[in-house]
């Protein structure tokens, strides 16, 4: 098989690092576990604080590669997944969550700095149209008129006339953004920070994590800790952040009595393929957040009350790698099932049939514009990890590990802030945000009290 240029870079990559583990173990000053968003952010902030201060300090980023084929048979024992494996995550801002905002804010004004530096594009500028009842909570933006993020109320009327493309129910309030709102390809976003990663000195090791051990300090030797991967190597380091999403507590990670209350949701998308002439006919399709009220839902649709859907949001029509044009639209809470172990999750993200949610999701997009052309749909899947807080858990769980986990369903805009405060906490100890450091503390399973 004639491998391509980014896995033959790999496979160099790692061949000279077995190389160098088999002549002397190298201790890296930090080993980030888990390569996703906000695992790919936090090497990317390491490293290049290392670069600056101490080129001989070194970062590794240990976590599996994205599968060609997650159907596949192969695929099908496997349980390590990303939530990444996408090309359109919103970047918007609802006024619900002020510290969601706020990291928001503070990762996107460094996209084009990441974007430049590496030459990957991965930001798209899209304005995007919040739908909403009168008893909504978005209510309290609308009267404000135009809110710190750039929201301004639009009469139906004037909505129906920006957005031409578009059949808004009557009755339906609506808020525009068009100055600081679009949407990010995770898959290119993880790969331009790991790319400047790589540019920074940064081992990036296709692997998983399923051990660490703490090996205390001695006459012979200070305190490190070992990493034990899956594949058998053993890496050394001083420090250790678990950036690990939903598969955290499924490997031995933590110290003693120690693992996070998470709650693992699943998560499901239509993504509806049509041609690129009916792209460029609905050219004026923004992003749409839409609040639903279900006696509503159940009148546009004609769909039983158990199908109806309190939510949605909707990409604008994205050229996918596959070469195809597809709308993809999301839930909200409807269709959501918690998963916790591992055949669970690897049924989940191996499952490609899920005809109701398919009917209901087809059906809400063709209520916004119901002469669409569609010439496919496919279900994707994936599983979005949620805290007891809301907020990701950006802590220390000793002297030398620490934890940045817990999306919730907004890291994907947000995992470059996430990941340079959890960095900074783990190599500095040093809390530096505007944001009050207690609402990030974790939370332990089977306990009602935050870590010390």
């Amino acid at each position: 098989a004639i491998q391509s240029p980014i896995a033959k870079y790999y496979s160099i990559v790692y061949s000279s690092y077995s190389i160098r583990q088999s002549m002397s173990p190298e201790v890296f000053d930090l080993c980030v576990v888990g390569a996703g968003m906000i695992g790919s952010a936090a090497a990317m902030h390491a490293s290049t604080s290392c670069s600056k201060t101490d080129p001989r300090n070194k970062v590794i980023l240990i976590g599996p590669q994205e599968p060609k084929n997650k159907y596949s048979q192969e695929n099908q024992r496997r349980f390590i997944f990303g939530a990444h494996y996408d090309e359109g995550r919103m970047v918007c801002y609802n006024n619900k969550w002020d510290e969601w905002d706020d990291l928001t804010i503070a990762s996107s004004k460094r996209y084009m700095e990441i974007e430049k530096r590496t030459g990957i594009r991965f930001f798209n500028p899209v304005e995007t149209l919040i739908m909403f009842n009168e008893d909504s909570s978005f209510a309290t933006i609308e009267e404000n008129d135009d809110d710190e993020y750039g929201n301004n109320a639009l009469s139906h009327a004037d909505a129906q006339t920006a957005f031409p493309c578009l059949k808004i129910p009557s009755g339906t309030k609506c808020l525009r953004n068009h100055t600081k709102t679009g949407y990010v390809s995770a898959r290119k976003y993880v790969s331009a920070m790991q790319k400047s990663t790589e540019m920074d000195g940064c081992v990036i090791l296709n692997d998983i994590v399923i051990r660490l051990t703490e090996i205390a300090a001695s006459k012979d030797s200070v305190h490190h800790i070992k990493i034990t991967t899956k594949s058998g190597k053993e890496i050394v380091a001083r420090n250790v952040l678990i950036a690990t999403g939903a598969f955290t507590t499924l490997y031995d990670l933590f110290p003693s009595g120690i693992l996070p209350q998470i709650i693992l949701k699943s998560q499901l998308v239509a993504k509806i393929e049509i041609s690129a002439e009916e792209a460029l006919r609905i050219r004026s399709f923004p992003m749409v957040d839409w609040e639903i009220q279900s006696n509503s839902y159940t009148k546009w649709t004609g769909l039983k009350e158990g199908l109806s859907i309190d939510g949605c949001y909707i990409l604008p029509p994205i050229l996918y790698p596959d070469g195809k044009i597809y709308i993809k639209i999301g839930h909200a809470h409807t269709f959501e099932e918690v998963v916790s172990t591992k055949t669970e999750i690897q049924n989940w993200y191996t499952r490609k049939e899920h005809p109701e949610a398919q009917e209901a999701l087809v059906k809400t997009l063709c209520i916004l514009i119901p002469d669409l052309r569609i010439l496919s749909v496919h279900i994707d899947t994936c599983i979005t990890t949620h805290t007891e807080t809301g907020l990701p858990y950006i802590d220390k769980v000793s002297d030398h590990i620490g934890i940045a986990v817990g999306g919730n369903g907004h890291a994907g805009r947000s995992c470059d802030e996430i990941g340079r405060i959890a960095v900074n906490l783990v190599m500095k100890n040093i809390w530096v945000s505007d944001l009050v450091q207690k609402r990030f503390k974790l939370i332990q399973k089977d306990s009602e009290k935050s870590m010390l």
